[in-house]
């Protein structure tokens, strides 16, 4: 736990949770915008961020968070783009295609035989202590 100043209202808080940006008063008064915006947005659903903002008084920066964090999609919101490649996405930090592309390289990197291949003198210590079946000549 590390003290940490809250992005929202400034105050001291401290922090239970690694990414945690907002103090425990202001995460509550957040998850309450949250159910007004998904409430305004099933009764309105091509509203765009600003036209959400104004009519909710709720500050953009607020839904954008909500966007980033993958809990809310607004189809046509061109304020958010991919992390990666820059492409304009509706929801999340990153587009379906580069989300894809990582899953994949970590899958690559978790297998054992998609790393490297080992240098000569590392593979001949790897010999010495494991089991190998013989070749048939």
């Amino acid at each position: 736990m590390e003290l940490s100043s809250c992005e929202r209202c400034d105050k001291a808080f401290i922090r239970t949770a690694p990414l945690q940006v907002l103090c425990q008063n202001c995460i509550q008064l957040e998850e309450e915008e949250f159910i007004k915006v998904k409430d305004f947005l099933f009764s309105h659903p091509v509203a765009n961020i600003q036209t959400i903002a104004e009519a909710l008084e709720i500050p953009q920066k607020t839904i954008l968070r909500f966007m980033q964090s993958g809990r809310l999609e607004i189809r046509g919101a061109t304020s958010q783009v991919c992390h990666n490649c820059g492409k304009k996405i509706d929801k999340g930090s990153m587009c379906p295609e580069c989300q894809a592309l990582l899953a994949r390289e970590i899958q690559q990197l978790q297998r054992p035989e998609s790393r490297a291949e080992p240098t000569q003198e590392t593979h001949t210590s790897k010999k010495s202590t494991k089991f190998h079946s013989k070749r048939k000549e």
